[in-house]
């Protein structure tokens, strides 16, 4: 709603598509100079201040197939389609009229509506994709302030450029408090989930000391040497099972979630529930004295918590199974660092050092170039040996060879 209220302000300050020459903001007819019947023209033009855009379309574009050239005609064309609702071929329109005309008016009539045409792409995006509607009343940004650069004097540029500028903030902002609602909402329901984990344990904690209660009240019956249960033992285990019982139907309902799509919590709630029907047809054999029976359905119960303990546990290995994707794919978008330059870690040799030193640097460089040099190698260790080489001969005085 708080969209719909603000873009419905922001497009009554978006000024829309206006004939060429028209005054912008009194919807003034057009004053076209083309050459050929300036009447059909006129007759055009009356028809789209009438609000008969589509007949004036049809005379523009029929005397636009005679003059494909004609700058006018374009934008007028994009005129009407922008009222008739076809942005994409306004714009199109707009563009070739901006690149057809030598004006700085029309060029900046033109930009200024190119602006518009994105306002109202916008206005369709910014419920089911509002980063791509920022994105788009970005673009119109653009032509808005390419029309005040070809017209400074378009005021109503200006005031739609500042008045998109505020759009684009306030989607922003919305988006900036939809993020924090659902980091919210995600933090809510995982506190949830760790609070369901945690009942669903102390559940089969208590679930399997029914369990054994039971086991052993049916062993104690079947042996002929011991006495059967009384009463009163079954009893005090049907009250446990009871209890336990109770604790289960209250965790299923408390996990509720109100979301279309069904959620591990969902599933959690539909074991808990089994369990507390199998908990509750254990109760009943335990009061009839029916240990043997009173285990298995507790048996079931035992399983079906277990079950719903798993369908937790496996939402947050999910989760974390998307968090490590996510990051990988990070991993493989980022662009690897040029490595940095090492510095050279030597020292520069002193000037007055011997040429001995000098002629074993130069045995060093061995004047053979390794198996694998290329010919460019080759050449260039050549050069070098040649340079030491008169270096050396300039030290000890000695006469250089001639390499002619």
């Amino acid at each position: 709603m708080i969209r719909q209220l603000f873009f419905h302000k922001y497009l009554e300050n978006i000024r829309h598509g206006l004939p060429a020459c028209a005054c912008a903001l009194a919807l003034a007819l057009p004053c076209i100079a083309v050459a050929g019947p300036n009447r059909q023209v006129t007759d055009a033009n009356v028809l789209y201040a009438t609000g008969q855009f589509q007949e004036a379309l049809d005379i523009y574009d029929r005397l636009a197939e005679e003059r494909p050239d004609n700058a006018e005609l374009k934008f007028n064309q994009g005129a009407a389609q922008f009222k008739l609702g076809n942005l994409e071929e306004a714009q199109s329109a707009f563009e070739a009229a901006g690149q057809l005309s030598e004006k700085p008016a029309l060029q900046a009539l033109s930009s200024y509506n190119l602006g518009n045409c994105a306002g109202q792409k916008a206005q369709s995006l910014v419920e089911e994709d509002p980063e791509k509607a920022i994105e788009t009343l970005t673009q119109g940004i653009r032509h808005y302030k390419d029309a005040l650069a070809k017209n400074s004097k378009l005021t109503e540029a200006a005031e739609n450029l500042e008045t998109t500028r505020r759009v684009i903030q306030q989607l922003r902002q919305q988006q900036q408090q939809q993020q924090e609602q659902q980091q919210e909402q995600q933090q809510e329901q995982q506190q949830k989930q760790d609070e369901a984990k945690e009942k669903l344990d102390e559940l089969i904690e208590e679930q399997e000391q029914n369990k054994d209660a039971s086991q052993q009240a049916a062993e104690q019956q079947e042996d002929p040497n011991q006495p059967d249960p009384s009463q009163q033992q079954m009893d005090e285990q049907a009250k446990n099972q009871q209890s336990t019982r109770e604790d289960t139907e209250e965790l299923a309902d408390s996990m509720s979630e109100d979301q279309e799509s069904p959620s591990p919590m969902d599933e959690a709630k539909e074991h808990a529930e089994k369990s507390a029907e199998k908990q509750k047809e254990a109760e009943e054999h335990l009061r009839n004295q029916e240990p043997e029976k009173a285990n298995e359905a507790q048996e079931e119960a035992l399983d079906e918590l277990k079950q719903a303990r798993e369908s937790l546990d496996q939402d947050q290995e999910s989760d974390e199974e998307q968090q490590q994707d996510g990051d990988s794919k990070d991993g493989e978008k980022e662009e690897k660092k040029p490595s940095e330059p090492k510095e050279d870690s030597k020292k520069p040799e002193d000037a007055d050092k011997s040429s001995e030193s000098q002629e074993s640097k130069a045995e060093e460089m061995n004047e053979v170039a390794p198996p694998d040099a290329t010919a460019r190698d080759i050449l260039e260790q050549e050069k070098q040996n040649k340079e030491i080489r008169a270096l050396q001969q300039i030290v000890s005085g000695q006469p250089v060879d001639k390499d002619w």
